[in-house]
């Protein structure tokens, strides 16, 4: 009798701790396994008394996902606003949207530090809608101005690729609500197993591949190809796919002559040949600071020497080091 009440007891400890832990982010709520009787619903709507549209429990769809990934302790381990991974407080691969813990010097480790440049969200503080680069047609000016929502890309029901299956960070098969992205499904496959955060010991962004090299079997090269063919439904003009776009001319204005990011001859983890997107930028927000000739250069459609731009352009390493990282001048 005895050695069953311990056995109970030490049960119900588990329990308990299992469900006193941060969540996973590709669990439920997101992974779209919901149960018969699923409590799932109700961490984010509310049936008759919404206060936002899709009867959301709150107005701003950005402050709902932070109730989860902003917060340092009962949420998800991915805390996106501050780019950590709760747990092990790990650099996130996609940096941070506020914050972000990285290693932009290349020094001895990372350093959280406000973000330079992110992929701004409706609802952040101090947001603006800014200019999509590079979206649409040839000649069509340098972007569109548009209201960025973390539903923009990502699906919090998951298996939103095309025939309900499960993809690479439950993103969305087609951007939701982007005036000019393509409507074409592209799915980026999901993983098998999940990594979130960057795997030097440093905290050091270059070289770290995306997704997992253990995704389904998918060759790097293959995995590099189909996250910067996923980028560019949105960025359209802005990939660069070809042998020779360095040095052909595509025929646009603003985006003539671009570097190839295709990923089609990235070795394993490494950034040798042809890098994809997620070699030099990363997708949330980064903390890298730009130097006197990185911080000068305009932004797309603006003219040179019009100013002190700043902007870090989502990349992983401070002024152009994501640069002398592959071409070693």
């Amino acid at each position: 009798m005895k050695n069953r009440w311990l056995f109970i007891f030490g049960l119900a400890l588990a329990i308990t701790a299992f469900w006193t832990q941060p969540a996973f982010a590709d669990n439920p709520p997101h992974d779209g396994s919901y149960t018969a009787t699923t409590d799932s619903c109700a961490g984010c709507h509310r049936t008759h008394t919404g206060s936002g549209a899709g009867l959301l429990k709150t107005t701003s769809s950005y402050n709902l996902c932070m109730n989860c990934h902003g917060v340092t302790s009962g949420g998800a381990n991915t805390d996106v606003r501050d780019g950590i991974y709760v747990s092990t407080n790990a650099p996130l691969k996609g940096g941070g949207f506020v914050n972000a813990k990285m290693n932009v010097a290349l020094g001895a480790s990372a350093v959280s530090a406000p973000t330079t440049s992110s992929h701004a969200v409706n609802g952040m503080t101090g947001y603006t809608s800014g200019v999509l680069y590079g979206i649409g047609a040839l000649n069509s000016g340098a972007g569109t101005t548009f209201t960025l929502e973390c539903y923009s890309c990502h699906d919090p029901h998951g298996k939103s690729g095309s025939g309900a299956t499960a993809t690479y960070r439950i993103l969305r098969s087609v951007p939701r609500y982007v005036t000019g992205a393509s409507n074409v499904p592209y799915n980026v496959p999901d993983v098998t197993t999940k990594e979130y955060s960057v795997k030097d010991a440093t905290g050091k962004y270059y070289g770290e591949n995306y997704p997992a090299t253990t995704d389904l079997n998918l060759t790097d090269n293959t995995k590099m190809t189909t996250l910067s063919n996923w980028c560019a439904t949105c960025h359209t003009r802005i990939h660069g796919a070809g042998s020779a776009t360095g040095s052909t001319s595509s025929g646009d204005a603003i985006y003539r002559f671009r570097h190839r990011s295709d990923g089609s001859n990235v070795s394993n983890s490494s950034a040798n040949g042809d890098p994809g997107c997620l070699t030099c930028h990363v997708a949330h927000g980064s903390s890298a600071t730009m130097g006197a000739y990185s911080s000068s250069v305009p932004k797309p459609g603006t003219a040179e020497g019009g100013g002190n731009y700043l902007g870090s352009s989502l990349l992983r390493i401070n002024n152009r080091g994501v640069c002398e990282a592959c071409h070693n001048k």
